[in-house]
C-alpha cells in the first residue's frame, strides 16, 4: 500500500497507488504512517508524502491528511506533500486548505528498501 523509509534525515513515504480516493484506504493509509512514527521515533524531524501516483483526492481523504497532520505535529515533525500533480493540487487550493500544508514540486525519487 505505502513503501516507507528514512532519507537524508527525514521520513519519506511513497503511495504506490491512487490511495487517496476512498476513505478507508485513506484512513488506512495515514495509520501506516502513524505507526512508522512510533516505530522509528528519532529517525526524522520532516515527514514527506510522495504525491506522485495520486491522481484523485476525496474530501475523506483531505480529512484522513488533516488528521495525520496534526498526528505528525504531535510527533514533533513536519509534514510536505511533494510531487503533488496539478489537478490534485487544484483541490487543495479550492478547499484553501494549500495554507496549512507545505509543498515540494522538487522532491527527489527516493530509493526505499
Amino acid at each position: 500500500m505505502i513503501e516507507t523509509g528514512s532519507h537524508e534525515g527525514y521520513a519519506f513515504v511513497r503511495l504506490t497507488a491512487d490511495l487517496l480516493k476512498h476513505r478507508e484506504s485513506a484512513g488506512q493509509v495515514a495509520q501506516e504512517i502513524c505507526q512508522w512514527l512510533d516505530d522509528h521515533p528519532n529517525e526524522s524531524s520532516q515527514v514527506r508524502i510522495d504525491f506522485s501516483h495520486t491522481g484523485i483526492v476525496s474530501s475523506a481523504s483531505l480529512n484522513s491528511l488533516i488528521h495525520l497532520r496534526s498526528t505528525i505535529l504531535q510527533h514533533g515533525a513536519g509534514m510536505v506533500l511533494c510531487n503533488v500533480n496539478s489537478p490534485v493540487r487544484d483541490v487543495f487550493r479550492l478547499t484553501r486548505l494549500e495554507r496549512i500544508f507545505e509543498f515540494d514540486e522538487t522532491c527527489a525519487a527516493v530509493k526505499l528498501t
